[in-house]
C-alpha cells in the first residue's frame, strides 16, 4: 500500500510529538495519574516521590510518557487542542490539626467537668467543715455562680456574632 504525502506528515508529526512540550496542567494530570497507581499498589510511595519528581520537572511529552512505560492505564492524555485548565489538586488525606475555636470548647468542658464535682465536693466538706460559718460558703458559691453565668453570656454572644 503506497503512503500519501499527508500520511507521511502524519507519521512524522507522531514521531515529534515525544518533543512537544507540555504545561503545568499535563504535569498536574500526570502526578495525579501517578496517585491512582499508587492507589491501585502498583507504584511504592518511594517511587511515587521519584515519579512524581520527575512528572514536575518534565519539559516535553516524553518525559512523561516515559515514567508510564511500565505500568498499564491509565496513562497520561495529551489533546492537541488549546490550553487544558490545570487539574484540581489532589485532597489533603492528611489528618487536620484541631481547630482553636473547636479546641477552646474541649477545653473549656474539660475545665467545667472537673471543677463542677471539686466545687460540690469542696462545698459539702466546707459546710460539715464549718458549721459556724455557712455565710461565707454561701457568699463563695455566689461568686462562682456569677462567673460562670458571665461566662456563658459571653460566649452566646461570641457565637451570635459569629452567625451573622
Amino acid at each position: 500500500m503506497a503512503t500519501t504525502d499527508s500520511d507521511q506528515h502524519a507519521l512524522a508529526a507522531r514521531g515529534r510529538s515525544g518533543e512537544i512540550r507540555i504545561g503545568d496542567g499535563d504535569r498536574a494530570a500526570a502526578d495525579r495519574l501517578l496517585g491512582e497507581h499508587v492507589t491501585a499498589g502498583r507504584l511504592t510511595s518511594t517511587e511515587y516521590a521519584e515519579r512524581a519528581g520527575q512528572a514536575g520537572a518534565a519539559r516535553v511529552r516524553g518525559d512523561i510518557t516515559a515514567l508510564f512505560g511500565d505500568l498499564p492505564a491509565p496513562h497520561p492524555r495529551f489533546d492537541d487542542g488549546p490550553a487544558a485548565e490545570p487539574a484540581a489538586p489532589a485532597p489533603d488525606l492528611a489528618p487536620r490539626p484541631v481547630q482553636p475555636l473547636q479546641r477552646n470548647r474541649q477545653l473549656r468542658h474539660l475545665t467545667t467537668a472537673v471543677i463542677a464535682p471539686c466545687a460540690v465536693f469542696g462545698a459539702a466538706a466546707g459546710l460539715v467543715l464549718a458549721a459556724d460559718a455557712p455565710a461565707l460558703l454561701l457568699l463563695a458559691l455566689l461568686v462562682v455562680g456569677t462567673v460562670y453565668g458571665v461566662l456563658v453570656v459571653v460566649d452566646l454572644q461570641r457565637a451570635v456574632r459569629g452567625q451573622r
